[in-house]
């Protein structure tokens, strides 16, 4: 048996999001954005630590200010992320444990 991951993150990759806006998170790059963190986990050989999903929309009142993301166990809400932001969220958050404020969903 597999051990728990330390985090679960989950990133929007809807291509609808609340029958509104046609897949913000999508057409903003949450694809690329989710690539980059498959990569660079490989790279840093932390697969076994962090698991990175897509996901549809949230539909929470946030899908204008994507791509949006949620890191668990905290339910730590992301908006905004760039692919740029990507290593500062694996160094700072996920390897550091601190909360990145400029990206907190508000």
């Amino acid at each position: 048996m597999h051990a728990r991951p330390k985090y679960h993150v989950l990133i929007c990759n809807g291509t609808k999001c609340n029958k509104i806006q046609d897949g913000v998170c999508y057409q903003k790059g949450s694809e690329d954005i989710i690539s980059k963190f498959d990569k660079l986990i490989a790279e840093y050989n932390m697969s076994n630590e962090i698991l990175v999903s897509s996901c549809g929309c949230f539909r929470n009142g946030i899908t204008n200010k994507g791509p949006n993301m949620v890191i668990y166990p905290e339910e730590i809400w992301y908006s905004g992320v760039s692919i740029d932001d990507v290593d500062e969220i694996i160094e700072v958050h996920l390897k550091s444990g601190k909360i990145i404020e400029r990206l907190l969903s508000k």
